[in-house]
């Protein structure tokens, strides 16, 4: 099963993202202002101490949420496929964080041009993909308890609200970019904390006979 020792590592990676986004957003909205239409990479970008910092605690963050959900992976039985994507959303991650949006760009250059603002945006789309497939295949997983499905459900339902105002370009989506991805990247991280099994899945005791384990 899903241990409480488990479960502190994804409360740690909870903790340590949540202060560094935050420090990064207040202390630079004072010396540019509040910008709701900012993304969070957006404002970390804004001076070199929140890069590094950003980038730093996210290298821990990226360890303690893969080890977690290699935990989950190893309790539930999950396919190969899982910890492929795992690994992959871990590294998006550390991509993300170590290439801030606009942070590399050259003065008179377009906004977000540079090499590095590109590959923040390859791996921040791919992240965003791969915490929906997560969520998705738990949704549609018997191992996972019911309640926490429809949790999961909520989330899909979430990411494609999400999928379509960017898609389509919608004002009310760009304009509150600050709020619609930290609701996604939270949400998914407070989701895989709340991650609850059913008695569904047999192992072998010495002397042959089945037990029950998450």
């Amino acid at each position: 099963m899903i241990t409480k020792t488990q479960k502190k590592w994804m409360l740690l990676a909870i903790g340590i993202f949540l202060v560094t986004s935050l420090l990064a957003i207040t202390i630079n909205s004072l010396s540019y202002g509040w910008h709701i239409e900012y993304s969070i990479s957006r404002y970390v970008g804004l001076e070199t101490w929140s890069a590094v910092l950003f980038a730093l605690g996210n290298i821990v963050v990226a360890g303690l949420f893969g080890k977690y959900l290699f935990a989950v992976g190893e309790a539930w039985r999950m396919p190969k496929w899982f910890y492929v994507v795992v690994v992959v959303t871990a590294m998006a991650l550390l991509g993300l964080s170590a290439c801030p949006i606009g942070y590399f760009d050259p003065n008179g250059a377009d906004f977000g041009s540079s090499a590095p603002s590109w590959m923040h945006k390859i791996c921040s789309r791919l992240m965003f993909a791969c915490m929906l497939i997560l969520a998705f295949v738990w949704q549609w997983n018997s191992v996972v308890q019911m309640k926490m499905r429809r949790w999961c459900a909520v989330f899909v339902a979430y990411g494609i609200f999400c999928i379509l105002g960017y898609i389509f370009g919608s004002n009310w989506f760009f304009s509150m970019m600050l709020v619609f991805e930290s609701a996604y990247i939270l949400g998914f991280m407070v989701l895989c904390w709340r991650l609850q099994g059913k008695d569904l899945v047999k192992e072998r005791t010495k002397d042959g006979r089945a037990k029950a384990r998450n």
